[in-house]
């Protein structure tokens, strides 16, 4: 069973684009995405994903302030913090709002999945396995 990923970012071709890209590895699935905070917040309350990829930049609430929500739930998902625009500040802010990792989008190729390989291998089996997709 793939653990199952949603994807966040204003920017429908890279959603695009990311999910295909993440779906090379069998071993995760792109279960849904979402273009603001709130649906990310929504779809994670409903979903469940294992793993929330969500961009610094988003339309209303930023990426930061959908991961401060996403982290404060009963049982939160991995949250990987991404952005074009790599700057420290945005790395400092990331690691304060809980994120578990962050990502420049020009490493997302060579850089994301064994990222989230190693992100995954630190969590409790039990705690990932009911939300791992169905085949």
């Amino acid at each position: 069973m793939p653990f199952s990923v949603l994807l966040v970012d204003d920017n429908p071709t890279f959603l695009r684009s990311a999910a295909r890209f993440v779906e090379t590895d069998p071993a995760l699935q792109v279960i849904a995405t979402a273009q603001t905070a709130e649906e990310a917040h929504v779809i994670t309350r409903r979903l469940r994903p294992c793993v929330v990829l969500v961009d610094v930049n988003l339309r209303g609430a930023s990426g930061l302030e959908a991961t401060r929500a996403l982290k404060s739930l009963l049982e939160p998902p991995v949250v990987i913090v991404m952005t074009a625009d790599d700057q420290p500040e945005y790395r400092t802010a990331a690691e304060s709002a809980g994120a578990d990792a962050f990502l420049e989008k020009s490493r997302f190729g060579t850089d994301l999945v064994p990222l989230i390989r190693r992100l995954l291998a630190g969590r409790s089996e039990k705690s990932l396995s009911a939300r791992k997709t169905d085949p």
